[in-house]
This record gives C-alpha cells, sequence and structure tokens, in this order.
C-alpha cells in the first residue's frame, strides 16, 4: 500500500469531525493526487477492510474508558446503562421464568400462569 492510500485510509478511519484536512477535496490537494483518485479508493473493499480495522483498533484502545463510563451510568440508576451491562457481560438473556405455587391442571393451569406474564409485564413495563 502507498503513503498516500495509508493516509487516506487513516483520514476515513477517523469521526468526519477529527479529520485534518476537513474534506476529502483539501485531502487530494495535501496529497498532491486527483479528487477522483480518492473517491476511486473509496469503492475499494479492500481499503473499506483496512479502514474497519483501524476503526476497531482505535475502539478497542477506547473500551477501558467505554466500560468505566457504562458502569458508573449504571451505577446511577441511568436503566438504559443499567440494562446494557449484564449484555456486555454475556449475562443477558430475553428468558422469563414463571414458577407457580399452586399445581393446577387442564386450563386453569394456563390461566394461572397468563395472569402470572401479566403481572409481570405490568411490573416491568409499567402497563
Amino acid at each position: 500500500m502507498t503513503k498516500n492510500k495509508r493516509t487516506f485510509d487513516e483520514w476515513l478511519a477517523l469521526p468526519r469531525g477529527l479529520r485534518e484536512p476537513k474534506t476529502q477535496k483539501e485531502l487530494a490537494l495535501r496529497l498532491n493526487i486527483q479528487l477522483e483518485t480518492l473517491s476511486r479508493w473509496k469503492g475499494d473493499p479492500a481499503l473499506q477492510d483496512l479502514v474497519n480495522q483501524v476503526t476497531r483498533a482505535h475502539l478497542e484502545t477506547e473500551l477501558p474508558e467505554i466500560n468505566h463510563v457504562v458502569v458508573e451510568k449504571a451505577k446511577e440508576g441511568d436503566i438504559k446503562f443499567v440494562k446494557l451491562v449484564p449484555k456486555m457481560t454475556g449475562r443477558h438473556t430475553d428468558a422469563v421464568t414463571i414458577m407457580s405455587e399452586v399445581t393446577q391442571v387442564g386450563i386453569e393451569k394456563y390461566t394461572a400462569v397468563i395472569s402470572q406474564v401479566a403481572e409481570w409485564e405490568k411490573e416491568r413495563f409499567g402497563n
């Protein structure tokens, strides 16, 4: 990979607000190449894969800080973050287990379970 392609790759991997120069046109001028060349490179799947690799590597360096913020927000009681922590740790499940203290048979059994589910939904979702 040429030095210009590597520079373009790293530039694309940055959030737009952090890019310097700010536009692709300005970058083309700085690299002394045609804007069309950058546009052609941008469409190259191999370059896009490299941009994704650079972006993931940057994210990896930020994970400790991100995780810290998530935990702090969860401790403050922010429900979005409280829900996120089990997902991040692999302990989240959508499964719900309902236990009945009453042994029932027939339609009564299902009616009781449906009532328990309705109560659970009301507690969880406030409906």
